[in-house]
């Protein structure tokens, strides 16, 4: 397999065996997540996840994986010195949205598209903080390079007397805990900041419409978390043997679970549709009337066709305001390169603060990522820059094989050196 493969190069260049340790973890990390998205797209390719489904699967994501999960991981994770520990994580959510909104502007003077600036500043301020950051982190526990890390720099009584698989256990679960709570923040930050700005300027929605985003049942259940781990004793009982906890706890497990690999499908699901019922649904209607003004050859049919939609048969499919080439170009690179680069810069900083190896690896994967998922349910509330989205989306996720891999590495190499 990988590892085997790793290893063999790793003894014929014995000076090189950690780098390919962490090369073949950031490969099987970044292979889950787009073999789980691949199936998703699959599916919707046979007809068997059609969008009706999708919507079916986010509601489900929404109102029942994603707070399962959050109470099964966050509860027992709450202590009074959680939030002096989750500092970081907060500093991630504020270094992404500041950075996005200044390169955001950049791009849109240089290019002279300031019609284009907030769909620049949302692609690039809001990468994915959540499923793909779960599924990396829950690869990532399961290699030699990240616990031999976590055995170096974690407490003796997290280390002490557990085999590698309980210590696997424990970094996942930690993992977890980080990535839901922090989603408290990026939840309101997502609707507050990334949705206002996608909206168009003439969106007319009221700011108590748009409040109610906050109100969703992930930030609610992460509050009813923190309430419920704040109980004296509650917390040991959570982790307890009793009959109601294994029946409760065991519930909630059972339904977070699926969080992932549904938000995985999904997204691969999503992808495909958008792109099937936006960029391949304009060229048939397109070629159409192209082919209906050629056979007629009448000159008067021209114009009911432009009344009715098809102002130019030959035109490129980049209109109605859609992103240019240029643009996507600049949100997949600025996103995936420059935003990565100023992760590692930001993990390196935070690390002369914090020996904390979990905490730091997810402040990077926070950083580098491609840009959510969440965008193209925003373009399709504001009916804007669907079809320019999903092609950014299909390509950036693509890309991130790369950007994930060569990102991982360095950052596993730089822990090890500087921890």
């Amino acid at each position: 397999d990988l590892y085997s493969f790793c290893t063999l190069l790793g003894y014929l260049h014995p000076t090189a065996t950690m780098q390919w340790s962490l090369v073949a973890a950031a490969v099987q990390a970044v292979m889950e997540v787009l073999c789980t998205a691949g199936c998703g797209a699959f599916l919707a390719g046979k007809g068997v996840f059609p969008m009706e489904a999708v919507k079916v699967v986010d509601k489900l994501i929404l109102h029942l994986f994603i707070p399962c999960l959050v109470l099964d991981s966050v509860v027992p994770q709450v202590r009074p010195s959680m939030f002096q520990d989750l500092w970081p994580l907060m500093i991630v959510c504020f270094w992404n949205i500041f950075w996005g909104i200044i390169i955001g502007w950049a791009i849109a003077t240089v290019l002279r598209t300031p019609h284009l600036k907030g769909i620049l500043q949302a692609c690039i301020a809001f990468p994915n903080t959540t499923a793909v950051v779960l599924t990396l982190a829950q690869a990532l526990s399961e290699t030699t390079p990240l616990l031999n890390i976590y055995k170096k720099v974690a407490p003796a009584q997290d280390v002490v007397g557990k085999t590698d698989d309980e210590m696997t256990t424990d970094i996942f679960n930690k993992a977890t805990a980080l990535v839901l709570t922090s989603t408290v923040w990026w939840s309101i930050a997502k609707w507050a900041v990334a949705y206002n700005l996608m909206a168009p300027s003439d969106s007319g929605q009221s700011w108590k419409q748009r409040a109610k985003k906050l109100v969703n049942p992930p930030t609610m259940a992460c509050l009813l978390a923190f309430a419920l781990g704040f109980i004296p004793g509650l917390g040991n009982w959570w982790q307890g043997k009793t009959r109601t906890a294994l029946v409760i706890v065991g519930t909630l497990e059972k339904g977070g679970r699926c969080l992932v690999p549904g938000m995985l499908m999904v997204l691969g699901a999503r992808i495909y549709h958008s792109l099937k019922n936006g960029v391949f649904s304009k060229k048939e209607e397109k070629e159409a009337a192209s082919v209906q003004m050629q056979e007629c050859n009448l000159v008067d049919l021209e114009q009911p066709l432009v009344e009715a939609g098809y102002e130019d048969a030959h035109s490129n499919i980049e209109d109605d305001g859609d992103l240019s080439m240029m643009a996507k170009f600049m949100i997949i690179f600025f996103r995936q390169v420059v935003c990565l680069s100023l992760g590692l810069f930001l993990t390196w900083m935070v690390s002369h603060a914090s020996n904390d190896v979990i905490m730091l690896l997810i402040c990077f994967l926070q950083t580098a990522g491609p840009p959510m998922i969440n965008l193209s349910v925003m373009a399709g509330i504001h009916g804007s820059y669907e079809v320019g989205l999903a092609q950014v989306l299909m390509v950036a996720y693509l890309f991130s094989i790369l950007s994930w891999v060569v990102g991982i590495t360095v950052v596993l190499a730089m822990l090890e050196h500087v921890l």
